[in-house]
């Protein structure tokens, strides 16, 4: 149930993220989004008085979705640089191992 999810996450992080600072751009989207909604609530006094009321239900369960977002592509990209950096490595150890050995493993 969750590997469809995790590999739908893994295919944006390859297919979408070409910059490592891409979690940053979404904190700061995150940022604004908190400020948006403190600002409204900030306001619902104001709105009240005129007639009008602010919920923030929808946009707080938006704010808390982007946190888990933003925290699970953090994840899965550093898998993916560890991963990588085991890859680099066993490439270094069976070149060390062919140069020891005469490529006979």
């Amino acid at each position: 149930m969750v590997s469809p999810i995790l590999e739908a996450v893994d295919r944006f992080v390859v297919e979408c993220i070409l910059d490592d600072d891409y979690p940053l751009y979404l904190e700061e989207l995150r940022d604004i989004l908190s400020d948006d909604i403190e600002n409204k609530e900030g306001m619902s006094i104001l709105a009240t008085a005129l007639g009008k009321s602010y919920d923030s239900t929808y946009d707080r369960i938006t704010l808390e979705s982007m946190d888990a977002v933003i925290s699970l592509i953090k994840v899965r990209l550093n898998g993916r640089k560890k991963l990588a950096d085991i890859k680099r490595q066993n490439v270094k150890d069976d070149k060390l191992f062919d140069d020891m050995f005469g490529g006979s493993k």
